[in-house]
């Protein structure tokens, strides 16, 4: 099969199983081994510093003792030497990725992420090295980049090599990423004796194929230092040939030695990329002794200070790259001084103790197993939660009570969305004793409640997508015993009410109250009746809710405030105005509710929500809500602005 036509059915075929994808169930074993099984699966060896560091990380985990296997579709790579211990799995080009048993899944690029957790073997982990979609994301289409969110959020684990790449993955994906450093091998890249050379040697390291490499622009600077009258020596070493019509010599895919001593006779290493995640040729050019030239292309910043340890250039100017090549090589101290914060910088990334770091976060992932089946029992209604564990109060005594409580429900199955300050690891312990079915997304970020909510009904949505309804509920609630069933009985048996809320009592003596007694407490507020109103916990058919588009973070901007009434006017308008339909509390149901425990610590602007209502639904949207609501603060409020809005 032809080789681009075998990535196009891939990645069809694989983009058709991520629409109904499931999130790995993982459960804590409460063991660490000692030595591994580690599966690394790549989609290329092609020659990159991606590639580099990946096969750095699996001589050195051969060499303590683990057993490492890679799985790709290309054969064993020539061009980098690799511990003949390593075990390499390739399977057909036709055929899907066939894992070995094993303790720990490294998947190391987007594209095979969801694959690799569908075959159940073992806990994955992606290992984001950085690319197109992190740090140019407008340069793909819409279709892609929902596939590789897709792919990236549904990763159990997610780590990265620098602080910068770990904030992109926050800011595109919302994925809290842990964080350990490339390093260098010092075997290879160590300082030169210090000779002088007879002309200043300047050397970069990249493709000119690769556009935010920038490569062209350091060709134009090396151009015109030479027309100033500079004496250059110009290394320029590429994996592959230079492009048609680029006339500048250059060493092409050399052995790493080679790469070793040309950098150790280079005076001056020049960087001029738009971004990288962590510039590893940087940093191997400072552990060689050459002063550093480089952009602020993001992934130096962990290691890079301006005026210190290098020189920084504006992105994309050539003009600030020639002046500050001149000003290094007319200035012999201030390139020594480059040269000697450099090396003392470079001696910090050592792979012993990137390793160490590795080998601990591999054998926690590892501590985790499949398990044969969950809890979750009969789906047909799944809670949704947004999870707040803020420092230093009693939201963790809180979420105790409310999950103790809900394990009395019919219905097990919760989707967490985890909003922090809890990581997830430390979240998925919090919930193991709990006899519930909980689904965490999420990565400790505190995207706010449109965010959370519809992230989770999303998740429904897509993995349970036979759920007939949803609930959203709050940790600062305590239920009774099947507190659901009134709800759901009453949306089966009533065609058009897409949603049901229930009877609260916000007493404060219930959470001190034992669980029989909650139950007692509770039913003596039960009436047999239906009434306008709305109230949280509510339950949703799934079915309008995806319908009506649930909260819409396109108006819906703030983190709080008015994103009930965002839906309450989806469903208002999904009914049509001449049904007269209104917001109901079935008070067959009732349930603790502290209101607000927890609503107050997002530090956002409250009307900024607002705006987006009237962007959404317009001035008559405001005069709706104000004769869908029946309380009389909230009927004030929105006639008040609609007057306003109409005047």
């Amino acid at each position: 099969m032809d080789y681009n036509e075998f990535r196009q059915k891939e990645f069809a075929r694989r983009d058709e199983r991520l629409q109904n994808s499931r999130p790995m169930r993982l459960k804590r074993t409460g063991k660490l081994k000692d030595k591994l099984h580690i599966v690394y699966v790549m989609t290329w060896f092609g020659i990159c510093g991606g590639s580099k560091i990946i096969f750095e990380h699996c001589n050195r985990l051969v060499q303590r003792g683990h057993q490492v296997s890679i799985v790709c579709h290309f054969q064993k790579p020539d061009w980098f030497p690799l511990d003949d211990r390593i075990n390499f799995v390739q399977p057909p080009y036709e055929e899907a990725l066939h894992i070995p048993p094993c303790d720990i899944i490294v998947v190391t690029y987007w594209k095979e992420i969801y694959e690799c957790m569908e075959q159940n073997v073992a806990p994955v982990v992606y290992f984001e090295q950085g690319d197109t979609h992190l740090f140019d994301p407008g340069a793909l289409d819409t279709y892609t980049m929902s596939h590789i969110q897709k792919q990236i959020q549904i990763a159990p684990f997610v780590y990265t090599v620098s602080g910068y790449a770990a904030e992109k993955l926050s800011e595109q994906f919302g994925v809290k990423a842990d964080v350990i450093p490339n390093a260098i091998n010092k075997a290879v890249f160590y300082p030169g004796s210090g000779e002088k050379n007879d002309k200043t040697v300047i050397t970069t390291i990249g493709p000119d194929y690769i556009g935010f490499k920038r490569i062209h622009n350091i060709l134009a600077s090396i151009r015109q230092l030479r027309e100033k009258g500079h004496d250059i020596e110009f290394i320029w070493i590429t994996p592959g040939p230079p492009g048609e019509g680029v006339t500048e010599a250059a060493i092409v895919n050399p052995e790493q030695q080679v790469i070793g001593e040309c950098l150790r006779r280079t005076d001056i290493y020049i960087c001029a990329s738009m971004y990288e995640s962590f510039c590893l040729p940087v940093l191997e050019a400072m552990t060689c002794g050459a002063a550093i030239v480089t952009t602020d292309c993001g992934g130096i910043r962990d290691y890079v200070t301006d005026g210190e340890n290098a020189l920084l250039i504006e992105k994309d100017d050539v003009s600030d790259m020639t002046a500050k090549l001149a000003l290094l090589m007319n200035d012999a101290e201030l390139r020594k001084r480059l040269r000697d914060s450099g090396l003392e910088t470079a001696k910090k990334y050592d792979w012993e103790l990137t390793v160490d770091r590795l080998e601990e976060y591999y054998r926690r992932i590892a501590g985790y197993y499949i398990p044969p089946e969950s809890v979750g029992g009969d789906r047909t209604l799944i809670h949704t939660l947004l999870l707040l564990i803020r420092e230093e109060s009693g939201d963790l005594e809180m979420t105790k009570k409310c999950l103790r409580s809900l394990e009395k429900s019919r219905y097990k199955t919760v989707v967490i969305f985890n909003q922090g300050t809890l990581t997830n690891e430390e979240l998925e312990e919090f919930l193991e004793p709990f006899r519930l079915d909980c689904v965490v997304i999420g990565n400790g970020t505190n995207a706010g409640t449109i965010v959370g909510r519809q992230s989770c009904f999303d998740i429904v949505y897509r993995w349970f997508p036979d759920t007939v309804f949803i609930s959203e509920i709050h940790p600062d609630m305590i239920f009774s015993t099947n507190w659901e069933d009134a709800l759901v009985s009453y949306l089966a048996a009533n065609e058009d009410e897409p949603m049901i809320g229930c009877g609260i009592v916000t007493d404060a003596s219930v959470p001190l109250l034992g669980p029989d007694d909650t139950d007692a407490f509770l039913a003596q507020y039960q009436r047999d009746q239906v009434e306008r109103g709305f109230n949280l916990p509510c339950v949703h058919k799934a079915e309008v809710l995806k319908a009506v588009g649930g909260y819409d973070a396109r108006f819906l901007t703030g983190k709080q405030a008015f994103e009930d009434d965002s839906l309450l006017l989806g469903y208002h308008y999904y009914y049509g105005t001449r049904a007269n339909w209104a917001p109901k509390v079935n008070c067959n149901s009732v349930v603790y509710h502290a209101v607000g425990g927890q609503r107050f610590g997002l530090n956002d602007n409250l009307f900024t929500n607002y705006d987006g209502l009237i962007k959404q639904y317009g001035a008559m949207g405001i005069g709706a809500l104000a004769k869908l609501h029946v309380s009389p603060w909230q009927k004030q409020f929105f006639e008040e602005r609609f007057a306003k809005l109409t005047e």
